[in-house]
């Protein structure tokens, strides 16, 4: 049996979430070669990795969970759409969120 984190309910195994039901994770294009000083990583312009691998700061203001976000926010493309890597039009800036404080 699983409980609930919110609640501490238990969760039955007709409750837990298939993958198919998950939001897919977001995939990022670094668009310059940046130094992070908050995780102190490297990241290197022109490469695709997904969000949540990439910074979890990140993720967890995309994902609107947090409302602290990344220093090289605006240095990445974001792609939540299907298709090739290579069509330009599928990659977007990542949009101005704005905090809830």
């Amino acid at each position: 049996m699983l409980r609930s984190w919110s609640t501490g309910r238990r969760l039955f195994s007709t409750q837990v979430f298939s993958d198919e039901k998950r939001r897919p994770s977001a995939l990022i294009r670094w668009t310059r070669t940046k130094f992070c000083p908050e995780c102190g990583k490297y990241k290197v312009g022109d490469t695709k990795e997904d969000m949540i691998d990439a910074c979890d700061k990140m993720w967890r203001k995309y994902m609107r969970l947090s409302d602290s976000h990344c220093p090289l926010w605006t240095q990445c493309r974001v792609k939540v759409i299907d298709g090739s890597d290579k069509e330009v039009s599928l990659w977007e800036r990542m949009p101005r969120i704005i905090g809830r404080s």
